[in-house]
């Protein structure tokens, strides 16, 4: 075994180094790594011909003297003869000690085998008089590194495609040549003379798998990229560190500003604000607080501002929750901020007292994230009152959505107080925090700063190379091979130089740094990953173990939870002192120490280290570990299971405990859920569902839970017909278990996931049942949305008796924060209003529901609402306006795939249009409306006055446009809206039908069917309408020559209008249809 400390081989057994007295370690056995490695498969050409023709004993002369120069080959690259065939050797480069340039040590270890191979045939040729060749092939990819066998026989060996290929590709190869894949091609392209050999079919693959062979080494190679670097006086970031230091300043003087630092990993991010630091403790005092966002997933609600706020006050992480909330509530802050504002911070920080939990259960959804959004907003303004602050944000790009939201809720701040909101993140445009910013830099003129990180230039780059390690004798080719490598991204420079000190091309003799000779041979790692990867390989034994277990546990780790989670290890593998392997690491630089109170924690140096160590590990591995660090943290921190929820659920998920994993999962989602984080209760939600479905026998109370929790969220992100197919699900076991309470809840979500996506007559059996059974068990929250459409079709019988309902319906939406029901209830608000003829109040009632609307964030409320809205301007007499509320509910239907909204909106549109005498628009439009028909009307379950709408629209435009026949279409649709009670589209065909029949010369028909409309607005005291259908009437009597009734049917209209502030009604004989004034408005929504 090799000394940790100086790399003396030991025999093994051997308890001290016989070279520095140091005491050697016991070898922790582990089974393997995942690796990348380049695998070299070289194969004798024709080795049964061989059989055929000599003595076995020849053929084993033979064999022997090709295996002699196989392996040599083999070695001299420092390759791995893994294992021997009869006629064929199994070779890999990579493991189990990675190199930078493994993929050009396969190749020409191969040219080598061939070069070796030419030489023997001719001495084969001479002394057997037989021909001989050797085919190589080569690959590079991910394989199972890991000793495989019994106790008679155990080799270690590259499993899996990888190696599979290589094989298949020495078999395509012809004799004497080197055949190597795609994936190794892309490495070694600049280094050898390739022929392309297009592609070769491959058992197993579907594809043929490209192929090159390889010739020659290039006589003049290219450069192969590699990156990285250690310590130096800040380079290159001058004017960055100005922009910064200068806000730093400026919040002195009172002014505040919001600083966006964007680069990717490893350009200096932290350095940079870490040099800010440094100035910011001479001058004036400022508060200087940070906090950093987790890389696992966004995994903790409000994370980086729990930490802010921990550090404001004084907290540490591992401290009792009332320990924290003592420490709160006598900070300094905390008592110049408003009663009751505190008691939020509490949710940020996860330590409710049973006083704020009780207050919390009054709040949901917007309600509870404006009181926290309140709460940090007056928390910050009250610091930046006391002393002027700087919160800096670092890694915003794992931010959970929530600290994201809370951010904008208080980066306006800046404005007007001295506070400075400094954000770092990477240029991730998928990530949620590229938008946030985007957002800020939308909001914010003036204070906003963003900082674009760009690579050092070459100067700076050199300048950088010169602090970090001065060498007289370093060759100006390997100083620019190094620069060129590093790209400008200083940690890249470092790691590079890094990789050169271990691997001992420069030394250190008497504080002084010089070149070996061989530093002009070395190959600098083509990628980081394989640096960190070099340089993991190169630690002893037992410490790449402890680093890799770290790695599990996070970037940052505790040192009780590393040393428990080491020490419950099965024996084989256990170390009970992680601390000299700590030490080691920290010498190394892969980690150093975090905090030291109250408890000892670590941190990667950077989350790429982290992740090399964790790549290592088989899945296996990772899973036994995941699982073991889970049971640790359950023990040493048995009062802080709720807070760690995220962190166990995670642990347990990877490491597949699925119950375990389900229920901290259930556990973090509800916390999220709690604090309106939507998007991270969606997570939690549907890692337990998954959790649950992998559990031979769940139980169907938490996996019906676990649909329940993800649903809210899930409606928002996820294509709602998958939301329905689970709830389907939900329902199954609800009906099963005979729980009407989750059943009530499971057909609410049923019924809303279709009517928020704008199928609402799908979403009504569904909304229906469920509003009876809540009625049952008294759960007012489940009434609601079928209150509402069963108040929206009273607004058809009865428009006043409607409103004084749809009044319960905004008082109980807005108790329980529902603002998309708010928003539903004020536009059909707006409607009956506007049919009763108060105009004022349908204005009032359209403006508060657009206004309610845009804070759903909800596109098909958002159609709903408009289309509404659109209802209410047709009746109101303003045609255009109504016009463009339809035609823009229409197009955010479509955009949402709400098809039965969208033909809504397309026959909304076409009445617009009717009323606007423009019948080719209207036309069009009631053709379109027709045309999405099909998509769902199989699906309405009886309720066909959906499109007898649509067809009586089309209808009266087509007998308006001169085809008179049409007039049977209309009598048709009438029939069929009254066999269904639907009065107001009776009365609406009716009055159309008047109109017609008065052109046609049947008096008595149109008399009938005008007496009809009449009646119902009459009833209904629906003044608009009246207006308009007494017009009909006074034509009709014009016509009949009756002038003494036309006259009066005019003068009742004129009053009205005169009352409803409308266009006076024109004298009788007028076109009919005219824009200017009150028209019959559109059927309601179904």
């Amino acid at each position: 075994m090799n000394c940790p400390r100086c790399q003396m081989a030991n025999p093994e057994g051997a308890k001290f180094c016989l070279n520095c007295g140091n005491q050697l370690e016991a070898q922790v056995r582990v089974d393997g790594e995942r690796r990348y490695v380049t695998v070299l498969f070289a194969d004798v050409v024709d080795s049964t011909g061989l059989g055929e023709r000599l003595d076995p004993e020849q053929v084993a002369e033979i064999m022997n003297g090709a295996f002699a120069f196989l392996n040599a080959s083999v070695k001299k690259y420092d390759g791995t003869v893994a294992r021997l065939l009869g006629d064929a050797i199994l070779a890999f480069f990579g493991a189990p000690v990675a190199h930078e340039d493994d993929a050009e040590r396969a190749v020409r270890a191969g040219l080598d085998i061939q070069a070796a191979a030419s030489e023997y045939a001719k001495v084969v040729k001479v002394d057997y008089g037989v021909d001989f060749d050797v085919r190589v092939g080569i690959n590079t990819g991910l394989a199972v590194l890991a000793a495989v066998g019994d106790e008679i026989r155990t080799e270690y060996t590259a499993m899996g495609d990888t190696t599979n290929v290589a094989a298949r590709l020495q078999s395509a190869a012809l004799p004497g040549t080197v055949l190597i894949s795609a994936d190794t091609y892309h490495l070694v392209k600049q280094l050898f003379e390739l022929r392309p050999r297009g592609g070769a079919m491959v058992k197993g693959k579907s594809a043929p798998i490209v192929t090159y062979e390889v010739l020659a080494p290039r006589a003049v190679p290219g450069k192969v990229r590699g990156l990285e670097g250690l310590t130096s006086p800040l380079v290159g970031r001058a004017a960055e560190f100005k922009r910064v230091n200068d806000k730093l300043n400026e919040v002195r003087e009172g002014r505040g500003a919001f600083v966006a630092v964007i680069g990717e990993a490893g350009l200096g991010k932290s350095r940079l604000l870490a040099e800010v630091s440094e100035s910011a403790k001479s001058g004036p005092q400022v508060a200087w607080l940070e906090g950093r966002a987790l890389s696992y997933g966004q995994a903790v609600t409000y994370y980086p501002w729990r930490q802010v706020i921990r550090e404001a006050i004084g907290a540490q992480d591992g401290e009792a929750p009332e320990v924290v909330r003592e420490k709160l509530h006598r900070d300094a802050v905390c008592g110049a901020m408003p009663e009751g504002e505190p008691q939020y911070l509490e949710v940020i920080l996860s330590v409710e007292s049973d006083a704020t939990l009780e207050a919390l259960t009054a709040l949901e959804g917007d309600a509870l994230v404006e009181h926290i959004t309140r709460a940090a907003r007056g928390y910050l303004r009250a610091s930046a009152s006391l002393m002027p602050t700087v919160i800096v944000l670092d890694d915003l790009h794992w931010a959970d959505t929530a600290s994201l939201d809370l951010l904008l809720g208080v980066a306006g701040l800046v404005e007007d107080l001295p506070l400075v909101i400094t954000c770092l993140l990477r240029p991730d445009k998928d990530a949620p925090s590229w938008s946030a910013i985007e957002r800020v830099r939308s909001k914010l003129s003036g204070p906003y700063t963003e900082i674009l990180l760009e690579p050092l230039d070459a100067a700076h780059s050199k300048e950088l190379l010169g602090n970090l390690l001065y060498i007289e004798d370093l060759p100006e080719s390997v100083r620019n091979l190094i620069l060129d490598k590093a790209e400008g991204n200083p940690f890249f420079v470092e790691e590079v130089i890094r990789s050169l000190i271990d691997s001992e091309y420069i030394v250190q003799e008497n504080s002084h740094w010089r070149a070996t000779r061989e530093i002009v041979n070395v190959t600098i790692p083509d990628t980081l990953t394989g640096v960190l990867s070099a340089r993991i390989d190169r630690l002893p034994e037992n410490t790449k173990h402890v680093a890799q277990t770290a790695a599990v546990l996070g970037r940052i780790f505790a040192y009780r939870a590393l040393m428990a989670t080491c020490a419950a290890a099965p024996p084989s593998e256990q170390i009970e002192d992680v601390e000299p392997h700590l030490g080691v690491l920290t010498y190394e630089e892969l980690v150093r120490e975090r905090v030291h109170d109250p408890e000892l924690e670590y941190i990667f140096k950077h989350a790429l280290t982290q992740e090399a160590a964790y790549e290592l590990l088989l899945i296996r591995r990772r899973k036994e570990l995941h699982r073991r660090a889970g049971e640790v943290l359950e023990h040493l921190y048995p009062e802080q299971r709720g807070e760690l929820a995220p962190a166990l659920a995670y642990h347990y998920r990877l490491g597949e405990e699925w119950q375990r994993a389900a229920d901290y999962a259930m556990q973090a989602g509800a916390q999220a859920v709690k604090v309106y984080a939507m998007r991270e209760a969606l997570a939690y939600y549907d890692n337990a569902y998954e959790a649950l479905t992998k559990i031979h026998d769940p139980s169907p109370e938490q996996l019906c839970d676990a649909i329940l929790g993800w649903t809210p969220a899930a409606l928002r992100v996820k294509p709602y017909q998958e939301v329905v197919n689970r709830l389907e699900e939900a329902e199954k076991i609800a009906r099963e278990l005979g729980d009407e309470s989750r059943l009530a809840w499971v057909l609410h979500w049923i019924g809303n996931a279709y009517i928020s996506n704008g199928f609402p007559t799908r979403g009504m059996p569904a909304l229906f049942e469920g509003h009876q059974l809540a009625e049952r068990i008294g759960d007012e929250r489940l009434t609601l949305v079928a209150t509402f459409w069963m108040t929206a079709g009273m607004i058809d019988r009865d428009p006043r008796g409607g409103l004084e309902q749809l009044e319960y319906v905004l008082e109980a939406a807005r108790k329980y924060h529902n603002r998309e029901l708010e928003a539903h209830a004020l536009a059909k608000k707006a409607m009956a209003h506007a049919r009763l003829g108060e105009f004022a109040e349908a204005r009032d009632a359209v403006k508060h529901a657009q206004e309610v609307t845009r804070t759903t964030d909800s596109v098909m409320n958002g159609a709903d609402v408009a289309l509404m809205s659109s209802q209410a301007f047709f009746d109101m007499g303003d045609v255009q306006r109504g016009l463009e509320y339809s035609r823009r509910g229409t197009e955010q239907a479509l955009s949402g795939y709400g098809l039965e909204c969208a033909m809504y909106g397309h026959y909304c549109t076409g009445i617009g249009n009717l009323h606007s005498r423009n019948l080719d628009e209207a036309q069009r439009a009631f053709d379109s409306a027709l045309k999405l028909l099909p998509d769902f009307v199989p699906d309405l379950q009886g309720r066909e006055q959906v499109a007898n709408e649509v067809h009586a629209g089309l209808a009266i435009t087509h007998f308006f446009s001169g085809r008179t026949e049409a007039i049977n279409d209309m009598e048709s649709a009438l029939a069929n809206a009254d066999a269904v009670g639907d009065e107001y589209t009776v009365a609406f065909i009716a009055q159309a039908l008047g109109e017609g029949y008065t052109q046609l010369g049947d008096f008595e028909r149109a008399k009938q069917h005008l007496d009809t409309a009449l009646d119902y607005y009459r009833r209904n005291d629906m003044k608009p309408y009246l207006a308009r259908g007494l017009k009909s009437s006074a034509s009709l009597h014009e016509a009949q020559g009756h002038v003494a009734e036309a006259e009066r049917e005019l003068a009742e209209a004129g009053k009205l209008m005169e009352e409803l502030s409308l266009p006076p009604v024109h004298p009788p004989g007028s076109s009919h249809l005219d824009a200017d004034e009150p028209q019959p408005a559109v059927p309601p929504d179904r």
